[in-house]
């Protein structure tokens, strides 16, 4: 009886070290928690290693999304490396952090073709000194040079070639505009949902890329549903042409627009 009750006593406090020491939740496309598991969007999971908390978010489907690491298991301050992963595996930012959670040092972005996406430097949460913009095929697009609090005060750009333009106006960001407008992009989705081959009672969450020539890529949904209904909406919106890329510190950029859809069911010939 003793013996039982001893490795009962075992089971609870091993149980009770490995729910304090590794957490894991289910988050909507807000980061929220949800209790809904087929509404999630993203698994984070929090492990201790050593003195630090990992932060680690994943995707739905398991693909890695970021790692990050605090001293605490709530995340209020990040410190040492930050790594961000575009949807094909491929690293999409790197960073890093100080003692005090602010953004620290040397950072590197890169598309999902590999190439640079940006360059800079942080210093105490600020940006630093030059900054370097690059153009989707890898050319450079842009030099900004920034003074110490931050601002930029001189800046240098090019165009897809490479060759410096004298016209210094850019666009910091623009998010890709639908050019037949938001009621014809709408239009085109009221016809997916009254078209569907068949339907199910429940909110899907679609993410596409918007390439920078303004095609649709990478269609995914992140909530568990029939292979063949998302071939369907997959397919559906890789045929919707007509935006116009975003844009960012003169140049254009892939960008990932996600949407939400409630599918009720009903009779379907």
């Amino acid at each position: 009886m003793k013996k039982i009750l001893l490795l009962i006593v075992v089971f609870i406090c091993a149980n009770g070290y490995s729910q304090k020491d590794s957490i894991t939740s289910y988050l909507d496309r807000e980061l929220k928690i949800t209790t809904n598991k087929n509404e999630a969007k993203y698994i984070e999971t929090i492990v201790k290693k050593d003195s630090l908390w990992e932060f680690a978010l994943y995707y739905r489907d398991g693909k890695i999304f970021k790692k990050r690491f605090s001293k605490n298991n709530v995340g209020k301050k990040y410190v040492g490396k930050s790594l961000e992963f575009h949807r094909n595996g491929k690293l999409s930012k790197r960073s890093f952090y100080n003692v005090e959670g602010e953004l620290e040092g040397k950072i590197l972005t890169l598309f999902d073709n590999g190439n640079k996406n940006y360059t800079g430097f942080h210093k105490n949460g600020v940006p630093s000194g030059l900054w370097k913009y690059y153009h989707y095929n890898g050319n450079l697009a842009a030099k900004f040079y920034h003074d110490a609090n931050g601002d930029i005060e001189k800046y240098i750009l090019f165009n897809e070639k490479g060759e410096e333009l004298k016209d210094d106006v850019y666009t910091k960001f623009r998010k890709p505009v639908f050019k037949k407008g938001e009621e014809e992009f709408s239009s085109k989705i009221n016809y997916l949902m009254d078209n569907l081959s068949y339907a199910i009672n429940t909110k899907i969450d679609i993410n596409f890329i918007i390439d920078v020539d303004g095609s649709i890529r990478d269609v995914w949904v992140a909530n568990t549903i029939p292979n063949k209904l998302g071939e369907e909406i997959s397919n559906f919106f890789e045929s919707i042409k007509g935006w116009e890329p975003a844009e960012e510190m003169n140049r254009k950029i892939p960008y990932i627009y996600s949407i939400a859809l409630n599918i009720k069911t009903r009779v379907i010939d």
